[in-house]
C-alpha cells in the first residue's frame, strides 16, 4: 500500500472544538457495520500541469466530493473511511468543508502511470487517479461509487493536448496477500492537437487525405 494518505479532517483549527468534523478518524473501524456502506465520490478536475512523458508523471489539482449512499448518515459524527491515492506522491489537501451529508476537499499532487507513447507524436494519453480505501475487505465494509456529476472544469486547458474523454469507475484492488480494497479509478483522456486535426479531416468515405498518403480506418 502507498504511504501517501489523504486523512479526512486533517485541517488546522485555532480551537479543535470549532472543527465540525472533530470525530475520531477511526470511528469507521470501531463501529459495527452490518453490510457494505456505499459512498458516492465526485471528482472534478481543475488543473493538469506539465506532463513528463519520460517518467509518466503529471501534476493535477481536483476537487473530491463524497456523499453517503445510505440512510441516517452524519459525516460530522462518523466520517467516511480513510482513503489514499495509490498512484500519487506529495499529495496535499488544500481546502476542506464538511456537513452531515457532504465531505469536500481540494487535492493537489503529482500522479504517475504508464503512458503509451508508441504512436508519438500522435499519442493518446490516459491520465489516471487511483483512489482507494485503506480498510481491507472491500465488499464487507465499504464501496466507492462514481457520482454522476464527476467531470472536468470547463476552464481546464492542457498545453499541447485536447481533453477528449473522462471516465470514473468503481473497482476492487486485490493485493498479493489476498486482501481486497475498494477503489475508484478516474481516467482523463488527452489527445494531441495533431490527432485532433487529423480527425477533423476525416471524410465521409472513411479516409483522411494527406499529401502523398491516405489513411483509411476500418
Amino acid at each position: 500500500m502507498s504511504l501517501f494518505l489523504v486523512l479526512f479532517c486533517n485541517v488546522a483549527y485555532a480551537d479543535s472544538a470549532q472543527n465540525p468534523c472533530n470525530a475520531p478518524i477511526d470511528n469507521f473501524n470501531s463501529r459495527p457495520i452490518v453490510k457494505p456502506e456505499k459512498y458516492y465520490v465526485e471528482i472534478t478536475l481543475t488543473h493538469v500541469g506539465d506532463i513528463d512523458l519520460q517518467s509518466g508523471e503529471y501534476p493535477m489539482t481536483f476537487w473530491v466530493d463524497i456523499r453517503p449512499g445510505f440512510a441516517n448518515s452524519d459525516f460530522t459524527k462518523n466520517p467516511p473511511p480513510t482513503m489514499e491515492f495509490v498512484n500519487g506522491r506529495d499529495v496535499q489537501q488544500l481546502d476542506f468543508s464538511c456537513s452531515p451529508s457532504l465531505y469536500e476537499y481540494k487535492v493537489q499532487g503529482t500522479f504517475f502511470g504508464q503512458l503509451n507513447l508508441q504512436n508519438f507524436p500522435f499519442e493518446v494519453l490516459n491520465l489516471k487517479i487511483n483512489l482507494e480505501s485503506i480498510t481491507p475487505g472491500n465488499m464487507t465494509y465499504v464501496q466507492f461509487l462514481p457520482w454522476q456529476d464527476s467531470g472536468i472544469d470547463t476552464n481546464l486547458t492542457v498545453p499541447g493536448y485536447q481533453v477528449s474523454g473522462f471516465n470514473s469507475v468503481s473497482a476492487v484492488h486485490m493485493y498479493n496477500d489476498n486482501e481486497n480494497y475498494s477503489s475508484l479509478i478516474t481516467t482523463v483522456k488527452l489527445t494531441t492537437y495533431t490527432v485532433q486535426s487529423l480527425l477533423k479531416s476525416y471524410t465521409a468515405n472513411g479516409t483522411i487525405a494527406r499529401p502523398c498518403h491516405t489513411f483509411r480506418f476500418g
